[in-house]
């Protein structure tokens, strides 16, 4: 199980670039920087020739201790003279030399000892926009979430204002948004469809994401025809896999209308497990009540439904029939 060769290749270009960029940069403020200010250039070239004579001082054998020292307390004015000469000009001291998008591997991918978890980061975000690549991710905000269509009045089965109960769950799940992180609890938003579930759930991916986590959207059918693929598939065996496994946060919309066999339950407890496991954060959406999610799904993937997500249950009238009268 990994990432394809398509997903390293893509990944590896996107360092290519950001040291491109970096270099061009550099070479960008050097060329106005000279322009402006000559002796720039000549700070630069006199610190480049002490190095060259440190490196031929030690080849050569020589009295190490007093040559370092001389050539140490030269290179220490010509970086005093190039930071009074920068500022200036109005920049800081380190100004010539553009800072990379990763300090820590400085846009190589790697440490001396292992992968930088900037790779780790970049591989995640495009396995992700990958998959997203068809998902509405930008049709929905919280912004646009209407809770008028929701009415204000008692519901006698449950006791509960509908309209106080959605504006509960919005005010939740906008603030699940905002504060998200990887220790952020999983949800189960479940009941009658056309409540809005999907709506929010893309509402909260959208925040997320603007936030830097990485994230995949997918109807559950979806979800399982590319896991299947996945399986039976030359080529891309494991990729959306590892995919649903390391993202920050899956969102799994309309759990119940996939078509089930052994191996989608398999695979759709395999994912879910793990996440719960490795205490990755989870949304799952889904039209069903809990008696018939225990009648469709083995009790090993029903009990981690119900006793490993914080539930939340849409009340109110089907949103989109009252959208379609308004039309």
């Amino acid at each position: 199980m990994g990432y394809s060769k398509e997903i390293w290749n893509q990944a590896n270009e996107e360092l290519r670039k950001r040291r491109e960029r970096r270099s061009m940069e550099r070479e960008r403020r050097r060329s106005v920087c000279f322009a402006k200010v000559p002796r720039l250039a000549d700070i630069e070239y006199a610190m480049i020739q002490t190095g060259i004579q440190l490196s031929r001082i030690v080849l050569e054998g020589k009295d190490v201790v007093a040559e370092v020292n001389q050539l140490s307390q030269k290179h220490q004015a010509l970086i005093k003279e190039r930071t009074a000469l920068l500022a200036q000009l109005g920049y800081p001291p380190d100004y010539l030399t553009p800072k990379p998008y990763c300090p820590i591997c400085e846009d190589t991918g790697y440490t001396d000892t292992a992968r930088c978890a900037c790779l780790d980061k970049l591989l995640k975000e495009i396995a992700a926009a990958r998959l997203n690549s068809e998902s509405p991710l930008q049709l929905c905000s919280f912004e646009t979430f209407k809770l008028d269509y929701y009415p204000d009045r008692q519901d006698p089965s449950l006791g509960i204002n509908i309209r106080e109960k959605m504006t509960e769950i919005y005010r939740s799940l906008k603030s699940y948004a905002e504060h998200f992180s990887l220790s952020s609890k999983s949800l189960f938003l479940w009941g009658p469809p056309g409540l809005g579930k999907t709506h929010l759930a893309l509402a909260i991916a959208g925040v997320v994401l603007d936030k830097g986590y990485s994230v995949i959207y997918m109807p559950a059918q979806n979800m399982v025809n590319r896991l299947e693929k996945d399986r039976f598939s030359s080529g891309t065996e494991g990729e959306a896999e590892t995919a649903f496994l390391e993202c920050d946060l899956l969102i799994i919309d309309d759990l119940g209308t996939e078509f089930l066999n052994s191996f989608v339950q398999a695979a759709l407890y395999n994912v879910i497990n793990s996440r719960i496991l490795s205490g990755k954060p989870t949304i799952i959406s889904t039209n069903l009540e809990f008696a018939t999610l225990r009648e469709r799904y083995p009790d090993r993937l029903f009990s981690r439904l119900t006793g490993c997500f914080a539930d939340l249950y849409f009340v109110g009238e089907d949103i989109r029939r009252k959208k379609k009268k308004e039309d």
